[in-house]
């Protein structure tokens, strides 16, 4: 939310913006954000854990495609915008 409206007025803005993205990104990957990639790793035994980690892969992407493509929609329904 912040993001969208820091690209209007004057420079130190934006350059706020890409700084605070970039650091909420790195926390992000430092944190929680290995944790999709992680814990189904380890879940699944040897035996099977290339073929689940194709599956979990595919399924964490698709449902990313899914709640990206449809979030404005959602939102304009709800009357969020």
């Amino acid at each position: 939310f912040l993001v969208s409206f820091s690209f209007m007025g004057d420079g130190s803005r934006k350059v706020l913006s890409v700084f605070g993205l970039a650091l909420y990104l790195s926390f992000f990957s430092v944190g929680m954000g290995p944790g999709a990639w992680l814990i189904p790793s380890e879940v699944f035994s040897t035996m099977i854990r290339a073929k689940a980690m194709s599956v979990a892969t595919f399924m964490n992407r698709a449902t990313a495609t899914i709640m990206t493509s449809t979030f404005l929609t959602v939102a304009n329904a709800m009357s969020w915008s």
